[in-house]
This record gives structure tokens, sequence and C-alpha cells, in this order.
């Protein structure tokens, strides 16, 4: 029986970035100041996969959409710096030297160790699998470089600019024979893959890349990623920081078609000691009635070993069986779940239970556990203290898509010419009353500075910010150009960050703020246009 796992929610075209990882040469990845010099770094036309992949994630994992952006952000813009920031998070010290071991790293099991044919498979892909049955998408990092002797520690760093990062969002198994459905920042669509034989991890396996020249890649490991909320600032830094990021705009929720269920949940110490003589384990499954005609998009087992491991191995009889008894009374054996695997004491395992196309909750009557090893010395024993049974289940209504409210759209020439004496615009906000009380999902500033500049800088009155009212009280949101300077005739969007839960409604006026003196010691800047729009559930 072929596995078939995809994460639910997720498809490259609608959760990836909706541009690729190609820019221009000459665009800097970092621009920062030390010493009261602005220094350049990196270029971007180098790419910034690694940036790609954590920000597709990060969106995913916080149940949002990414950005709508359809182009390659602007340097030094929010979206450009945030995909910096958590490029420059990817390589972490962990990562970096287990790239640098690899490339470094013969491909097959030799006498001086394992190769990495070997650490891919039996190491490596147990965690991306993992990642996949828990319905989370799993970033990779794709090792290049010619296998040794033919590499040294400086070829190794230079083979390091040739490596590149996906993002893992199912896969097909077939046997040995594995085939990972990716996210690619350096090409579009649904069917970017990476496949393998599985079967043999001692031997030299090669790894075959859409899109990419067969040898390009020589292996795969998941890298240390840690979860960032997208909607908060994002750095990176090199001994000090090197770039910011007041965060992105979401184009809205990502669609749950679906709600998860729990059908059984059985726990004791143990529940079932599988021994030479104890080989099956069941329990009945509750569906609701209001679940009996949901179709069952996906449905997995949380396996909890207790104090007696399950060994596992490539013998016939060494791993576990899962067993779905239908209401018709026949029965669907799902072989090998542990997929050869140790489940050490304590460890929490999720296993994937695949199940005929449109199958329902009414079809379902037990669920159960079958071994066939020996106990004792030269068999096994196991004990499992607890099996949860999710179901995720097709029927729940799709969420509409986000609107998007224009509330102030305003443009003079200039509209507005802030000096050391005129210091603020406002104006009055009225949601409709359909609006009035949607919580607001995003609220963005679009401001294009006219013939005269917003020189910005470190000084407490060298920057704009804004005021709202909302619920008849002031929410300042300071600095909103982040200190930079905003030349003439520049657009810039800027995230407004106000507190969770506000309501359309509660927003009732605008009022785009500075401090600076004018004249030629401080500063006068020309509004000629601005934009604040509101992203409101649908």
């Amino acid at each position: 029986m072929v596995q078939s796992v995809r994460v639910l929610g997720f498809n490259p075209t609608t959760n990836g970035l909706h541009f690729l990882n190609s820019f221009p040469s000459g665009i800097p990845d970092y621009t920062f100041s030390v010493l009261g010099q602005t220094l350049k770094l990196g270029d971007a036309s180098n790419g910034l996969c690694g940036g790609f992949v954590y920000t597709v994630k990060d969106c995913f994992e916080a149940g949002l959409l990414p950005p709508r952006d359809t182009v390659a952000p602007a340097s030094g813009s929010p979206l450009f710096n945030y995909i910096v920031a958590r490029l420059t998070n990817s390589f972490d010290e962990s990562d970096l030297n287990q790239y640098l071991s690899w490339i470094q790293m013969t491909d097959n099991d030799t006498f001086l160790g394992s190769g990495i044919s070997t650490h891919e498979i039996n190491e490596e892909w147990p965690k991306i699998k993992a990642d996949l049955d828990s319905n989370h998408v799993s970033p990779l990092a794709l090792v290049h470089g010619q296998e040794p002797p033919t590499v040294g520690f400086f070829t190794g760093i230079q083979d390091l600019g040739e490596c590149h990062q996906v993002l893992a969002w199912g896969y097909d198994l077939n046997g040995t024979s594995l085939t990972i459905y990716i996210y690619d920042p350096d090409n579009s669509g649904d069917n970017n893959t990476i496949t393998l034989d599985i079967g043999h991890p001692g031997s030299k396996t090669p790894i075959n890349v859409s899109h990419w020249d067969a040898g390009m890649y020589r292996g795969f490991f998941r890298t240390h990623y840690n979860f960032h909320d997208p909607r908060t600032p994002a750095s990176g830094a090199f001994i000090q920081t090197v770039v910011t990021s007041p965060g992105i705009t979401s184009a809205g929720p990502v669609s749950r078609p679906w709600t998860d269920v729990t059908w059984a949940n059985v726990s004791g110490n143990p529940i079932v000691r599988f021994t030479g003589s104890v080989h099956d384990w069941s329990t009945h499954v509750n569906v609701a009635s209001v679940d009996a005609n949901r179709q069952i998009l996906q449905l997995r087992a949380v396996i909890v070993t207790g104090g007696d491991d399950l060994r596992g191995g490539s013998g016939a009889n060494d791993n576990c069986n899962a067993i779905v008894t239908m209401t018709s009374g026949a029965q669907v054996t799902i072989p090998n779940i542990n997929d050869n695997a140790h489940w050490n004491n304590g460890e929490t395992h999720v296993a994937v239970i695949p199940l005929p196309p449109g199958t329902t909750g009414a079809s379902i009557a037990q669920f159960g556990l079958h071994t066939q090893f020996g106990g004792g010395l030269s068999g096994d024993n196991w004990n499992v203290n607890q099996v949860t049974l999710i179901a995720s289940l097709l029927g729940q209504a799709t969420v509409p898509p986000p609107v998007v409210r224009t509330w102030l759209n305003s443009s003079g020439n200039p509209l507005v010419r802030f000096t050391g004496s005129v210091h603020d615009w406002s104006t009055a906000i009225s949601a409709s009353a359909t609006d009035a009380g949607k919580v607001i999902e995003n609220l963005s500033l679009t401001i294009q500075t006219g013939g005269d500049d917003l020189r910005g800088g470190s000084g407490a009155n060298d920057n704009a910010s804004v005021i709202l009212t909302i619920k008849g009280s002031q929410i300042t949101i300071s600095n909103i150009n982040q200190g930079a300077h905003w030349n003439n005739n520049e657009t810039h969007v800027v995230a407004l960050n106000i507190p969770a839960g506000t309501k359309a409604g509660d927003v009732t006026k605008f009022d785009l703020h500075t401090q600076f003196g004018g004249g030629i010691g401080g500063d006068n800047w020309n509004v000629n246009q601005l934009t604040l729009q509101a992203t409101l559930p649908g």
C-alpha cells in the first residue's frame, strides 16, 4: 500500500510567497550602521531561499496566508527585511556545522563512519516524516558539493553558497520508493518533488530534485527551525543586529474547510503490553452522529510508548501494524506503521492511517494495533501507555476570504507640509454599519512623500508617528519610519500594530503626527498621499 500524506490546508501556489527567489544584482542583503558608517553586505541576487522557507512556514504555523505581493519586495521594505532576517536565522550554528560536515562527508558508509545516505535515511527522514504526519510543513536543507577527497575546508565554504533550502509539505512512500513534495522558492508550482530510494542507507543514494540538474544535491536534512510570529518584529544578527523588520502583513487566515475530532483516547500504565503471546489491542471508535456522513480527509493515531520500547527492524515480524475495522466488518490493515524505526521508552509518535478515498465517519467501527514479534530476550516486548485517534473531517464551512476596506484615501500637492509649526494632519474614520462589529485583522498605511523628504534619524523628534483614537482613547504608533530617511516621491507601506480584538467601529480618528522643528536646522516634510486600509473578515 502506498502511504500518501499531505499537510492539510497547504499547497505552494496558495501558501508560498507569490514571487520567486530572484533579485537583480546589486541589492544588498544587509544595510546597517557601525560607528556612524553605513555598511552594505551580501547580494540578494545570490538568493534568499532560507528566508523564503522560514517566512512561509512562519505564516502557515500562525494560521495566516502569506502577503499578497506578486513581485519581489524592494530592498529595505518590511517584507524584504523580514525574509532576510529569517534567512539569517536559518543559518544557526547547528545548521552551519551540519552543512559543512555533510559537504565534506562521503555519500556511502566507510570504515571511518557513516555517510550522508545513512544520516539522511535513518536520522533525517524520520524527523521530516514526523513533521508531515503531525500536519506540519518541514524545512529542509539541500546539500551541494563534490564527494571527498576532492573537498577541502575552503572548497566546502564555497560549496555552502550552492546549497539550497526548500519546504516539505507531503510525501508518497511506496515500499522504499520515496517522493517528498516541496515548496521550492526558486520554482513555481505544486508538483516540485525530491525522489529517492530509502532501501539502502549504507550505500550511495542519489536524490533527484525537480528542475535541478542530476547530482546538484547530494542529500537533505531537517533544519533547526524556531517559530516566529510574522506579525511581530523580526531581526537577524551576526555579532550585532544587521537587519530588522517590523513584521509583515498577511493576506488573511488560512482556509480550514475541516475540523479535527478525537474519536478515541485510551490511556493506562500500560493499556497493553505486547509480548510473545499478546499480539492484539483494539478500541471502539466513537463517532458522533453529526460526523457520521462527513468525509475523512486524514486519520492519525498518536501512540505513546511506556516503559518498554518497540525495537523495530527490517524483519517481517519486528514492527507494528494498525487495523481499522469498518462497520461492514471489512478490515483495512496498515503495515509497519513505525517504518522499521525504534520507538523508545516515553516517546510519542504519530502514524497517519490511510483509508480508501471517500471514507466517512459512519464507516469506522474499531481501531487496533497488531504485532507478530516473539517476546523474551531474543524477541521484543512493548508497552503502550496511550492511543489517541484523531480524524480530520471535511464539512466545516469555508471561511470567506477577507475583505480590504479603504478608510482613507486623500491626496494633494502636497496634502500636508509638516514644518516647525505644522505637526498634525488628522481626519475622522467611520466604518460602515456592516463592518463596525468585525475584528480588524490588519491595518496598513500607505504614505507617498512629495517634493520635500522626511529625513528621519535617531533623535526623539526626528520621525513620524500615527495616533489612532480607539474607543475614545489615543493609541500612538511611534516612529513609523523606523528612523529611516524617506526620500522625495517615495511610497512606503507601514503595518499599524493595534490592540488585539480591536473592531472596525472602535477606530474613530486618524492623525499623522510629527515633532521636528522646521527650517534648515530641523526638517520639513511634504506628504502627497495617505491611504489607510483595514483587512476585515469576509
